[in-house]
């Protein structure tokens, strides 16, 4: 029950922080590429680990999380306001590591050479039909065994035999 009640609690103080930080937090250094990506509460709700995912340079991640850390104040008396709990947590920003981490990953997996498939490739059913019927002959699997087999929708379970 109290893992349910802590979800709820952070899916709200998620909603609240996004809000007081977009709207409420008036730095002109603050992005808007910045996102309230993960929020952690204690069972006590005594501490709250924000995560704030930045797609910006390393130095610019520094800034923005400094900025958050010296408003940590104000946050938490607007998150008060806004969010009634019998304690409002202590927040504790860090930057959330998952952004940069799966911009790496595509850049390696744009550099490399897989062909890009062609759209016009889908073949007809027809043709598909076809193209079973050569497979199963090459397997010496009978014709007529093969298409009551398709009939019943047993073609999955003949690839699985057959190899």
């Amino acid at each position: 029950m109290e893992d349910i009640r802590i979800q709820r609690i952070n899916s709200e103080i998620k909603k609240a922080l996004s809000i007081i930080v977009s709207e409420k937090l008036n730095d002109p250094r603050l992005t808007s590429l910045m996102t309230i990506s993960e929020v952690n509460t204690t069972s006590d709700l005594s501490h709250c680990k924000v995560k704030v995912g930045v797609l910006a340079e390393p130095n610019v991640q520094k800034d923005i999380l400094a900025i958050l850390k010296k408003s940590k104040g104000f946050i938490r008396h607007e998150l008060a306001s806004s969010v009634r709990l019998r304690i409002t947590p202590e927040l504790n920003f860090e930057i959330d590591e998952g952004y940069a981490h799966s911009i790496r990953i595509n850049d390696i997996l744009s550099k490399l050479n897989i062909p890009k498939e062609n759209k016009n490739d889908d073949i007809g059913v027809d043709e598909w039909i076809k193209l079973q019927k050569q497979f199963y002959l090459q397997k010496k699997l009978h014709f007529s065994r093969m298409s009551a087999l398709m009939q019943m929708g047993w073609v999955a379970c003949v690839h699985f035999f057959l190899y």
